[in-house]
């Protein structure tokens, strides 16, 4: 008879916490606890579930506990309790992955509803005890999550699948901006007063640009002035700096953001299938023998037209995960 002390001796072998095997695997050799677990499972996506039912003739309860033990029994009580705190998993999984532990107690078929994490106070106490297990996988592939001491031996499989994308690549111009530094001659005229003697005029303010020597204009005698002109005497040469603002065009490729990768295929626990028109709905992977542009999969998963014209075919993961002849 396996009693929750012994179990709890072998707990206590294992280190601080529950070791690799994880906790169910300790409570189901308890004398009176029988369980139903789900099979092989191919998750959502990287979303793995699965279910255990647990029937018990005795009331198991957890809670987050001081007590130094994994199981034991309050005085005057014959409930059995788990330390929660000494917990370090609750299954095992290899490859190792993180798993949540749901719990509600219902009746079987009412398996989606009122799911909550563990909780302190929660018990197992006769049928039909429900339990979900979410393992959350990193990258498609098998985990085998298991619970195997003494003659328990429960190690089925998830099989978690991802579809398979390329980068998309894309042009597109770049405009920039630069300064550049340009030098250029700047030529300046630098002026001189230039004194003209001796020109003839009707009057100072007059100057008609004429010699004394001949001041005689149409029989009228001019008197004769001296001018001050301004002319020029030289150029100031100089160099000049200027900053221009230059633009500049320039093709560039870069990859676009991940929702607008190019799918290349899935990968269904180890099984790599390569084709961009394919599309899971239903634990059904619809693969399309022509292209099929930007469909909406969501509004037309697959069309029965479609099948009968040969261009879709239907399957289930569980065919092609685990061999299971159930084809759609």
């Amino acid at each position: 008879m396996v009693t929750y002390s012994t179990i709890n001796k072998q707990m206590l072998a294992g280190g601080a916490t529950v070791g690799l095997v994880g906790l169910f695997a300790f409570l189901f050799l308890l004398t009176g606890v029988k369980f139903i677990s789900s099979g092989d499972v191919v998750c959502n996506g990287l979303t793995c579930e699965a279910f255990v039912t647990v029937n018990t003739s005795s009331k198991i309860c957890f809670e987050y506990s001081n007590n130094s033990n994994y199981l034991y029994k309050k005085p005057y009580s014959t409930t059995v309790w788990v330390n929660l705190n000494k917990i370090s998993n609750i299954v095992s999984t290899n490859p190792n992955i993180t798993v949540d532990w749901y719990v509600k107690k219902a009746k079987t078929g009412s398996l989606s509803k009122n799911w909550t994490i563990i909780y302190d106070g929660y018990c197992w106490s006769g049928k039909n005890n429900l339990n979900k297990l979410v393992g959350h996988a990193t990258q498609p592939a098998y985990y085998k999550w298991s619970f195997v001491v003494s003659k328990v031996s429960v190690d089925p499989l998830w099989a978690s699948w991802s579809y398979t994308f390329t980068n998309k690549t894309v042009e597109r111009e770049v405009i920039t901006y630069k300064n550049v530094t340009e030098t250029s001659i700047d030529s300046t005229p630098v002026y001189k007063n230039v004194t003209l003697t001796n020109i003839c005029s009707i009057d100072q303010s007059k100057n008609v640009s004429m010699h004394c020597y001949d001041c005689t204009i149409n029989k009228t005698v001019l008197k004769c002035y001296d001018y001050i002109i301004s002319q020029i005497d030289h150029y100031d040469i100089k160099n000049v700096t200027i900053i221009k603002v230059v633009e500049e065009k320039s093709i560039v490729s870069e990859v676009v953001s991940d929702t607008s990768k190019l799918k290349t295929g899935v990968i269904i626990g180890n099984k790599t299938i390569i084709n961009p028109n394919i599309n899971i709905f239903n634990n059904t992977l619809n693969e399309m023998s022509v292209p099929v542009g930007d469909r909406n999969w969501i509004e037309y998963p697959f069309r029965q037209y479609e099948i009968d014209k040969g261009v879709s075919k239907l399957t289930s993961l569980d065919k092609i995960a685990f061999g299971v002849t159930n084809e759609v």
